[in-house]
């Protein structure tokens, strides 16, 4: 993997600096987003009983 980061130019590393952490970022909000809204659908049922 290495090796092929390596090989890469100039361009495409500084491009691969700029994509990666916004890709990576964008997975981790996702995936918090993502266990907000279970949380939230889990509740609904115990709501809808208490009224």
């Amino acid at each position: 993997m290495i090796k092929r980061i390596a090989d890469l130019s100039i361009k495409s590393k500084l491009l691969l600096i700029v994509i990666f952490p916004s890709v990576v970022s964008l997975m981790a909000v996702a995936v918090f987003i993502l266990v907000l809204e279970i949380s939230e659908f889990q509740k609904i049922p115990v709501m809808i009983y208490q009224q």
